[in-house]
């Protein structure tokens, strides 16, 4: 269970991150009202919050919870089995280089959407999902 809680909420809010720009397009904004009022952003009007200069902050305080959660995973997995464990690790392999390609592309507040290469992903399956 704390696997599934640990790792569900950083999953969340690196899909959070991720969506950005998609949720901006539907007039869509998932990010926390706390984290929004702290760095000085008063309208919840998503494009007003994307185009604000300290969304770069706003994206990354969440990314570092999202960091927190993942780490708490991270711990709750090495509780537990390694073969039962081995899906959690591909999914939180894949999600953290996601979130380090957004942290790398700041925030993904470009216009392209960040992926993980084909390439990194066929290396998780192979340390994590098939090991």
């Amino acid at each position: 269970h704390r696997v599934a809680d640990a790792l569900g909420r950083a999953l969340q809010l690196t899909n959070i991150l991720r969506d950005l720009r998609e949720d901006l397009g539907l007039k869509r904004l998932y990010l926390p009202d706390e984290l929004l009022t702290a760095h000085g952003i008063a309208s919840r009007e998503p494009e007003t919050v994307l185009a604000n200069p300290a969304l770069d902050k706003v994206c990354a305080e969440l990314g570092a919870r999202a960091r927190k959660h993942f780490d708490a995973a991270d711990a709750a997995m090495d509780e537990c089995s390694r073969r039962a464990m081995r899906p959690a690790r591909l999914m939180e392999a894949m999600y953290r280089g996601l979130l380090d390609r957004m942290e790398q592309q700041n925030w993904m507040l470009a216009d392209a959407q960040v992926r993980v290469p084909s390439s990194i992903k066929l290396w998780y399956v192979l340390r994590h999902g098939l090991v």
